[in-house]
C-alpha cells in the first residue's frame, strides 16, 4: 500500500518538523537563560564580598580559579549547542541531496528557517556575551578602585614617615632629644 505525498503534505510535515526544532531550541535557550540568571544572582553577591576584600585577599586567587572553571563549563555548553546546530545543518544538507528539482521551493524555505534560527541564536549569544562582559567590567572596576585606594594609603604612609623623620631631626637639633 503506497501513499502519494503531495507538496502540501511535505510542506505540512516540514512545517511541523521546523516547529518542533524551534521549540527544542527555545527550550534549550530557556535552560541556558536560567543558568545565566543563576550566575547573575551569584555576581550580585560579589559587591558585598569586595567590601571585605582586606580580610579575604589571599583567597581571591582561588575564587578567580573557580570562576575560570565556571566559564570553561559555560564555553563547553556553548560548544555543545554549536555541535547540535552543526548536526541540524548536516541533516538539512542530507535532505537537499535526496530531493530533486521539483522540491526547490521547499529547500528554499528550509534554508530560510535555518538562517532565522541561527540569527536568533547569534542574537541571544551576543546578548549573553554582553552581559558577561558587563559583569567582568564591573569586577575589574571594583578591583581597580581597591588597588588605587591601597596605593594611595601606601603613598600617604611614605609621606608620613618622611614627616616623622623631619620632626625627629628638629627635636634632635633644637631640643637635643633623640627618639629611636
Amino acid at each position: 500500500m503506497s501513499q502519494k505525498l503531495t507538496i502540501e503534505d511535505i510542506e505540512k510535515l516540514l512545517s511541523q518538523q521546523s516547529a518542533d526544532i524551534l521549540e527544542a531550541v527555545d527550550k534549550r535557550f530557556q535552560e541556558v537563560n536560567e543558568r545565566f540568571q543563576e550566575m547573575d544572582e551569584r555576581f550580585q553577591g560579589m559587591d558585598e564580598r569586595f567590601q571585605k576584600i582586606d580580610e579575604r585577599f589571599q583567597r581571591m586567587d582561588e575564587r578567580f580559579q573557580e570562576m575560570d572553571e565556571r566559564f570553561q563549563r559555560i564555553d563547553k555548553r556553548f560548544q555543545e549547542v554549536n555541535e547540535r546546530f552543526q548536526e541540524m545543518d548536516k541533516r538539512f544538507q542530507e535532505a537537499e541531496i535526496r530531493t530533486d528539482k521539483r522540491f526547490r521551493e521547499i529547500e528554499t524555505r528550509i534554508s530560510q528557517q535555518a538562517v532565522i534560527i541561527l540569527d536568533a541564536v547569534d542574537e541571544k549569544l551576543q546578548k549573553t556575551e554582553a552581559r558577561i562582559n558587563q559583569k567582568i567590567e564591573r569586577l575589574t572596576n571594583t578591583i581597580d578602585k581597591f588597588l588605587k585606594r591601597t596605593t594611595d594609603l601606601e603613598d600617604e604612609f611614605v609621606l608620613m614617615k618622611a614627616d616623622l623623620r623631619k620632626v625627629k631631626m628638629v627635636l634632635r637639633e633644637k631640643l637635643g632629644v633623640t627618639l629611636d
